[in-house]
């Protein structure tokens, strides 16, 4: 059929009309970025957990009553330390929830195992949990903790892995939601090796990955990038700086980055980014 040429002038400016509106629609979809961000925050309070997990041994490893009394009141905690049968410190915030210097309040315990004094170079801790609840998270796994010993530049090295972690969150006495983490980190003593006995001027730098599944099911990775790693203050109650980059290979958006804001004023502000979009979490 033949049309005529005003109605082919029509059918043409129709079908420019229709192509930019199919245009316009594919621009103005939205990507969701819900699961990216849901496996982020998993991964940093995972991060979080494990690290002030870390920290509170490395505080009681340090501690001169705890050896000599063998017990010691390090932030609202009560330590033991027991050696018969084996050597052992014990972390019990009770079965009531306590408030911590941090803000946040815990209570049940931990249990480290450990194969020498915490200070001989290849010592390992084995920790396992006993109903330990941080602020809303109930904490499950297997961390193992070692003193390396110094590195080559003089600085104290320390690692810590988890095999099976598993965070439950406690939404309320009903409802809860449960993820799964496991790492290996290595830990640099890079200030404060100075006062041995004094662990509010101690600044580690922390490398490693991670990996886990999030609370809707989608797996995750992370590295720590190595020209920015994590810097873990324990002047501050939590990660200070430092950046993560995350894959999740089951999405639509399979990277991404976790950006532990330097300049926040030790207030856990962190930024995601995803796509060249940024989205902030604060954990604690």
């Amino acid at each position: 059929m033949i049309f005529p040429q005003a109605n082919r002038t029509v059918l043409i400016a129709l079908l420019l009309v229709t192509i930019a509106l199919i245009s316009c629609n594919k621009e103005n979809e939205e990507t969701d970025y819900n699961d990216n961000i849901i496996a982020a925050r998993s991964n940093v309070k995972a991060e979080g957990v494990y690290t002030d997990i870390f920290n509170m041994f490395y505080k009681a490893s340090i501690n001169e009553d705890l050896f000599i009394q063998g017990t010691a009141i390090i932030d609202t905690a009560t330590v033991i330390f027991d050696s018969i049968p084996q050597l052992k410190i014990k972390v019990d915030y009770g079965s009531y929830f306590r408030l911590c210097p941090d803000g946040l309040v815990r209570k049940g315990s931990y249990t480290a195992i450990l194969s020498d004094m915490p200070d001989k170079p290849g010592s390992i801790a084995s920790l396992t949990f006993e109903d330990y609840i941080s602020q809303d998270l109930l904490v499950e796994g297997n961390l193992f903790i070692s003193y390396v010993g110094d590195n080559a530049s003089g600085f104290p090295v320390f690692q810590y892995s988890l095999d099976n972690g598993v965070i439950t969150h406690l939404i309320d006495s009903i409802v809860s939601s449960t993820f799964s983490w496991k790492c290996l980190k290595d830990l640099i003593l890079i200030d404060g090796k100075q006062t041995p006995t004094f662990a509010d001027d101690d600044i580690f730098v922390l490398s490693g990955s991670a990996n886990g599944v999030a609370i809707n099911g989608k797996a995750f990775e992370t590295e720590i990038s190595s020209t920015n790693p994590l810097i873990n203050d324990l002047s501050c109650n939590w990660i200070v700086a430092g950046l993560q980059n995350i894959t999740t290979p089951d999405l639509e958006i399979t990277s991404g980055s976790i950006d532990y804001i330097t300049d926040d004023d030790c207030n856990s502000r962190i930024a995601f980014y995803f796509n060249q979009n940024v989205f902030y979490f604060r954990p604690k």
